[in-house]
């Protein structure tokens, strides 16, 4: 009976933790290929400008391609880049 308890028990830990590891890897790269609304407006030509955007700097702080302005509707928000 131990032979098959303690390799269960190590199996569902090992797969506990990987879980955990994609949960991690998510919320860290959640911000490249996503639109970010929580930042507010969003305007072409300026915000997504690679001197001074906020869009743009936002985007290169966790992405390497930056940010651009994407319409959604009747209005642009911050949209990082893949």
């Amino acid at each position: 009976m131990a032979k098959f308890t303690i390799p269960c028990f190590v199996l569902i830990l090992v797969l506990l933790s990987t879980t955990n590891v994609w949960k991690i890897a998510t919320v860290e790269g959640s911000k490249c290929c996503t639109d970010h609304p929580e930042l507010g407006k969003c305007v072409p030509g300026a915000d997504d400008n690679p001197n001074s955007g906020k869009c743009w700097k936002f985007c290169t702080s966790g992405c390497e391609k930056g940010g651009i302005c994407k319409l959604f509707g009747d209005h642009h928000h911050c949209h990082c880049l893949c």
